[in-house]
């Protein structure tokens, strides 16, 4: 089944009617992209109180012949008179008693995944996925472009959640940092994960956690095209210092990471543009930011001694005539 280009009207209508259900399973490639789904509040609200009571044919559809799922680039629209908030709200408090659905649907076959584009998911959205699904089979899954703020717990341990994974594109997004669990190395038998965290927000590299992700077998990470805050910390001392241990590079664990060398600082102005493998101690210009900082806490002593000295003048004003009978 492919569909391009449509609209998509009474989304959640058929939740709610009273058709047969045990239909046998017989779909194996579903593609939707570059949709609109039109939803009707009432029908939301309809099955918002009995959504835990869901069909199990409804819920997961075609979930012992489904190979590949596409559901990408998907925007919704709500024939309602509420805000924008409220149907937040309303859909949030939908998904939440989602919770309490009893079945789970296994979705045997399934190998490719690809929810890419969609920039209304709700923050529970992932959660409920791994909550109510399994996934035993799936080796591909696209996130990319999804605003995501953060790494799903599900992601972190993808080890229980989706065992075969191989690929898992989180590009595009807000990550802010690298998030990841050492202890899938002690998992046998799990693929090891490829997981694309590119032209993400994440400005800080700490060398510790970088080590021990370096040194992961069962996972790896390419952060590339990240935007690097330079500014002169103690963590960016070390980060280039690591970075010009030619000792680490030579090993092949290492080597995979190569792609660092060619992360770009961001900030400050001064070496804006700058390669991280070119970045020198001295061009942090510590001296000039210790020096701002020196000026910060001159200025805040400055004001803190001004308000006192005119506290001290109001009351020699105000008790003028008693301070010269004493």
């Amino acid at each position: 089944l492919e569909v391009k280009n449509c609209k998509l009207e009474h989304y959640l209508r058929g939740y709610s009617s009273k058709m047969p259900t045990n239909i046998s399973d017989e779909l194996e490639h579903f593609h939707f992209e570059d949709c609109m789904v039109i939803i009707d509040i009432v029908d939301m609200l309809n099955i918002a109180d009995n959504i835990s009571y869901l069909e199990k044919d409804y819920d997961c559809g075609h979930e012992e012949t489904f190979k590949y799922y596409a559901f990408k680039n998907i925007s919704y629209e709500f024939n309602t008179s509420l805000s924008s908030a409220e149907i937040i709200n309303k859909v949030s408090e939908m998904l939440s008693k989602a919770r309490l659905i009893k079945h789970k649907c296994i979705y045997t076959n399934l190998e490719y995944a690809d929810l890419s584009l969609k920039r209304q998911e709700s923050k529970f959205h992932l959660d409920l996925i791994t909550k109510n699904s399994d996934f035993p089979s799936l080796r591909v899954f696209n996130l990319s472009d999804n605003l995501m703020p953060n790494l799903a717990e599900a992601f972190r341990k993808w080890y229980w959640h989706y065992p075969k994974l191989e690929i898992i594109d989180l590009s595009h997004n807000y990550f802010t940092e690298l998030e990841f669990d050492p202890s899938a190395d002690a998992w046998d038998g799990v693929p090891v994960l490829k997981m694309n965290m590119s032209y993400n927000n994440v400005s800080e590299l700490k060398v510790p956690n970088l080590e021990e992700l370096i040194n992961m077998k069962k996972l790896f990470i390419d952060f590339s095209h990240n935007p690097l805050n330079c500014t002169c910390t103690e963590e960016t001392k070390q980060l280039i210092t690591f970075v010009n241990d030619k000792s680490k590079w030579s090993q092949p664990n290492y080597q995979r990471y190569a792609f660092m060398m060619d992360l770009e600082c961001v900030y400050p102005e001064e070496i804006e543009g700058k390669r991280l493998a070119d970045l020198k101690t001295e061009d942090l210009n510590c001296k000039q930011e210790l020096l701002e900082k020196i000026a910060v806490k001159a200025i805040v002593f400055l004001s803190l001694l001004s308000v006192i000295l005119i506290i001290v003048i109001i009351i020699l004003l105000k008790f003028r005539r008693e301070i010269r009978i004493l």
